[in-house]
């Protein structure tokens, strides 16, 4: 290979016509954009150089989920009373749903941890507000974050009339696709995430973003194909819509004047 090292590589076709019949690669094709599938399934390598993330810290953010002693997935209550957040992303034409369960940190310096990741497809958003309500049934829920683009406005209506407190849409513009990206490398680069090492797609999702300009080449904004071709980088926008509920400057908390009468 390039960087010097020998690879045995079997892709995934390779497994199909030795016999393996464990999956559906057309379902997986359904699954996963093209990139994400070539990267995943066809052992084909991203090309870093213009990956607003590198692999080499992303690398650092999957663990052993069972590590976790406070989380315990099988029982009904998963995460006992602890705080969670959410994050949605909307379908965009073949674009999968996905919802997200983040544990915000509870200390200064502790991480954000990926509890849940969730893919429902179809534009039925009426299906999907019923899996969220799954969702809050199980955690206590305290904010989710809903891009209000297409199918996202009928979910957030709905969300918002049940969980007032907790619902806030998020509106894209480059200002608001530019906090939401710099949050997250603030928040990678300090290693203040953790998911599931199982989770492949994750950063497989993360490389998906790239630097690029506005259509008059004034600004600096980043992107994901997010065509009908390759729609992907859904569960970074996902996850994305869940952190941003921590301020940006969240180390320099500001000093209260009210007081507390005795």
């Amino acid at each position: 290979m390039p960087d010097k090292q020998w690879r045995y590589v079997v892709t995934i076709e390779d497994a199909i016509a030795g016999g393996c019949k464990l999956f559906d690669i057309n379902e997986l094709r359904d699954e996963y954009n093209g990139d994400d599938f070539n990267n995943l399934f066809m052992c084909i390598f991203v090309d870093g150089n213009d990956c607003v993330f590198k692999f080499s810290d992303l690398e650092k953010c999957g663990i052993d989920q069972h590590s976790w002693r406070d989380f315990k997935p099988k029982q009904s209550r998963p995460f006992a009373n602890a705080e969670v957040w959410l994050g949605y992303d909307p379908s965009r034409t073949r674009d999968n749903a996905t919802l997200v369960v983040i544990a915000p940190p509870i200390q200064a310096g502790h991480p954000f941890r990926v509890l849940e990741k969730h893919h429902w497809r179809g534009l039925n958003f009426q299906h999907h507000v019923a899996e969220i309500q799954k969702i809050f049934s199980k955690y206590r829920v305290t904010y989710i974050g809903v891009d209000t683009t297409g199918i996202g406005a009928g979910v957030f209506d709905l969300i918002n009339t049940l969980y007032p407190r907790e619902a806030r849409a998020i509106h894209y513009s480059v200002s608001s696709k530019t906090r939401l990206v710099l949050k997250m490398i603030d928040v990678v680069e300090s290693r203040r995430i953790l998911w599931d090492v199982s989770h492949k797609d994750i950063a497989s999702s993360f490389l998906a973003i790239r630097r690029s300009s506005t259509a008059n080449g004034d600004n600096i904004t980043f992107k994901a194909g997010r065509d009908q071709t390759t729609g992907h980088a859904d569960v970074f926008f996902a996850i994305a819509h869940a952190v941003i509920n921590e301020p940006i400057n969240h180390a320099q908390r500001g000093t209260s004047t009210w007081a507390l009468a005795s």
